[in-house]
């Protein structure tokens, strides 16, 4: 089953500003498609990486995992067509203050909603995807 991640914890400055502009605990989300005690697997869009894969261990009290209706192939298929793609900083201050938008780049949140297939990507924060997917569930 695939999963949505929503990350509260804090690893760097980006998160604590993602907080403070989106009025929010949640700072990222990523896809989670692997979880063990201890271990995530999934994919998302980093500042520095863009979209990548990534393997991490992670703290169960900074995460919190809800089910999407995604399949690995429709996840591996979106990945292999956005994996070149870089991070969008842009897009992501443009969640706040609306201006031009870079289709060959995604911020974390823009990532999974578009995804899900989710009307205007570009829109959704980490925290607005949240409560969407939660309200959902």
């Amino acid at each position: 089953m695939v999963k949505i991640g929503f990350f509260k914890g804090h690893k760097s400055i980006i998160d604590y500003i993602v907080n403070i502009f989106t009025l929010s605990k949640i700072c990222h989300c990523a896809v989670i498609t692997r979880k063990t005690e201890n271990y995530i697997c999934g994919y998302s869009s980093f500042p520095s990486e863009g979209v990548s894969y990534f393997e991490e261990e992670y703290n169960k009290d900074e995460w919190e995992f809800i089910d999407v209706p995604v399949t690995n192939i429709e996840l591996f298929t979106f990945y292999a067509k956005t994996q070149d793609c870089g991070y969008d900083y842009c897009g992501c201050i443009n969640c706040i203050i609306r201006f031009h938008q870079h289709k060959n780049r995604y911020f974390c949140s823009e990532w999974c909603a578009e995804l899900l297939k989710l009307e205007k990507p570009e829109k959704y924060t980490p925290y607005k995807l949240y409560a969407l997917l939660k309200k959902c569930t």
